[in-house]
């Protein structure tokens, strides 16, 4: 099975690939780890790490790469796109980078040293995902003809469990 997990931080793509990736012993792929290394990487070094990623038999991505589509198109089995209160992502946001000071808590699927921290940009692109990433991807899944093999939730209610009912009729 092959899935990728697509949101703006703080959408709970980590969080939901670690118990799919559990649930279904499936390995999980997190972008941010791939180009967050202690030495920010070029994209040429990223997009070849995201190659071999996308070879093996199984896995969940997460991230929230557009171009990623483009090269998993042929093989990627579902896209589940978390699309929620842009608000509550924020929240979620300010939650983590606490937890962080003050517990020392590794976020999943970041590299602690080069947190985002509170960093204007990154929660502005937070902020307007739904309306500069969303159209992108959406415009991707229908040019790659992948409408079929999406799961997209406004919600994170119930979400693991609903996502794993969904799955057993798309796989």
């Amino acid at each position: 099975m092959r899935i990728y997990i697509v949101g703006p931080g703080g959408s709970g793509k980590s969080t939901l690939a670690k118990r799919l990736g559990s649930h279904f012993n499936i390995p999980v792929i997190h972008l941010d780890e791939l180009q967050w290394k202690p030495e920010w990487i070029e994209n040429k070094e990223y997009r070849n790490l995201q190659n071999q990623a996308i070879l093996q038999d199984n896995w969940i991505i997460e991230g929230s790469s557009v171009s990623i589509l483009k090269t998993m198109k042929d093989c990627v089995d579902v896209v589940i796109i978390l699309n929620h209160s842009p608000v509550g992502n924020i929240f979620r946001i300010f939650k983590r980078y606490l937890k962080g000071i003050f517990f020392q808590e590794k976020r999943i699927g970041w590299a602690m040293e080069n947190i985002h921290g509170l960093r204007a940009d990154f929660l502005f692109n937070t902020l307007r995902w739904g309306t500069r990433q969303l159209p992108r991807i959406r415009a991707n899944i229908k040019e790659y003809s992948l409408e079929g093999k999406v799961i997209e939730l406004q919600s994170l209610e119930n979400i693991f469990e609903r996502i794993v009912n969904k799955l057993k009729y798309i796989t």
